[in-house]
């Protein structure tokens, strides 16, 4: 039962444990000032903010590398930030997520990017960029290309390139680093910035939003027949194994050796920063992990439509991936029927992704009303909700038949998420390995 699900969720938990990737790329610090607003400003017709709290995250690449460590993947991050406060702030809050800054380095003839958001009520007001992409001279360049040949070579499972046009990502860089990976067959995925994509020459995906691959594209495109088609064309005349297309309410479009359109997650959307460094990091771990065409945009979409729904610069982590991935399967009735073992394994999987479990358990005579409204406010109390059974007693219809129609039906109700018919003898231990957060005894016996 829902093998594919289980197959994603076995990677995220146990699978990539481990395993390194190096993101390269620009460098910022997001900066987010919380406030309150109640009053127009006398001097111009504009809002006060009043001040509530200020936090400070990793962006640009750097964000890139915090989904990927949410993710439990050992990251290596190279760029460059200032010799200034912020750059300090900013290798500090890496290294408290464990994410090596060796390549990293700090300069003297360009600050440390930083974005600084006044935020109201949930919603953006206000955006003050300091940066001064193009100042980076020729050496520093070098010895970042050293420093990061150094890291492909030695440990890399997967490389991010995520470009934000700041002056990092040049095409000799690009260069260097995806002929270093084709020779050890190591994955290169880009968040490509731009309108020349041939800088990305020879990289395995690349993965631009609609807008960016319009202007790629040189034309404003409307029809899904022309999308495919220019993307054809542009992946061919740069070379790219893949072109994942981000479309936003659209889905995921990729186009490569598989060709599909993966709808987007239903969300409510409160802020789009870092939606496409969570796509792009994602990508990277299907790459690595070798999952299918279908597999890694599903979990990119989902993932998106995670980060989507909250405010400010937010990195993905895999207990939010799982839970994703269960809100979002449809499971038929059929489906819902397992065994014990199947329902301990999918019980272990709901408990990584943060998800309350509640169980039901007794012995069925005849489904009434009273059983289905059981279940309903049981199922109000947690997340996903497990129906046990008992199958050892005298069956009054005469048969084991009746049991199974009985689970069948209960499987059929959207409030119900398995169902598993058990030994009477068996009930409590499987009870005690579930480990339900809500638990309701003999709730479907006869007399409710």
């Amino acid at each position: 039962m829902i093998d594919n699900l289980q197959h994603i969720e076995h990677l995220l938990t146990e699978k990539i444990a481990g395993r390194h990737i190096l993101v390269i790329g620009d460098l910022m610090l997001d900066r987010y000032l919380w406030g309150e607003v109640d009053r127009i400003s006398p001097e111009a017709p504009i809002p006060v903010v009043k001040l509530t709290a200020t936090t400070e995250t990793p962006g640009g690449a750097a964000n890139v590398a915090l989904n990927l460590a949410g993710l439990g993947i050992n990251v290596s991050l190279a760029g460059f930030v200032g010799k200034d406060e912020a750059g300090a702030r900013l290798v500090g809050l890496l290294a408290e997520r464990g994410i090596d800054t060796t390549p990293v380095f700090r300069v003297d003839c360009m600050p440390t990017v930083v974005k600084s958001r006044v935020i109201v009520q949930r919603n953006q007001m206000l955006r003050l960029d300091e940066e001064n992409p193009g100042a980076l001279s020729g050496a520093v360049h070098e010895e970042l290309a050293a420093a990061v040949l150094k890291v492909i070579d030695k440990q890399t499972d997967a490389v991010v390139i995520s470009d934000y046009a700041k002056g990092t990502v040049t095409q000799p860089l690009v260069r260097q680093v995806v002929a270093a990976c084709r020779r050890s067959k190591i994955p290169v995925i880009v968040d490509p910035k731009g309108t020349d994509y041939g800088k990305y020459r020879g990289a395995s995906c690349i993965t631009p939003n609609f807008k960016e691959f319009c202007a790629a594209a040189g034309t404003v495109i409307e029809e899904e027949n022309e999308l495919l088609r220019k993307a054809r064309e542009l992946r061919k005349s740069i070379g790219v194994d893949n072109l994942v297309i981000t479309r936003g309410d659209k889905g995921i479009t990729a186009v490569g050796s598989d060709e599909m359109t993966v709808p987007a997650a239903t969300r409510e959307v409160f802020d789009v920063s870092g939606a496409g460094d969570t796509v792009v990091a994602v990508m990277a771990v299907a790459y690595m992990a070798r999952l299918t065409t279908e597999e890694a945009l599903k979990l990119a979409n989902l993932a998106a439509g995670v980060v989507i729904g909250r405010v400010g610069t937010v990195a993905i982590n895999s207990a939010d991936l799982v839970s994703a991935l269960y809100k979002a399967s449809s499971i038929d009735s059929g489906e819902k029927l397992c065994d014990s073992g199947e329902l301990i394994e999918m019980a272990d999987l709901w408990h990584q992704g943060g998800l309350e479990i509640g169980l039901a358990t007794g012995w069925l005579e005849v489904l009434s009303v009273d059983h289905i409204e059981l279940l309903e406010r049981t199922r109000a109390q947690c997340s996903r909700l497990i129906v046990l059974l008992a199958c050892d007693r005298k069956d009054p219809a005469g048969s084991g038949r009746a049991r199974t129609e009985a689970g069948r039906l209960i499987a059929a109700l959207n409030c119900v998420d398995a169902v598993a018919l058990v030994g009477e003898d068996a009930v409590e231990d499987v009870i005690d390995r579930i480990r339900p957060q809500v638990l309701v005894r003999e709730g479907m016996s006869g007399q409710v």
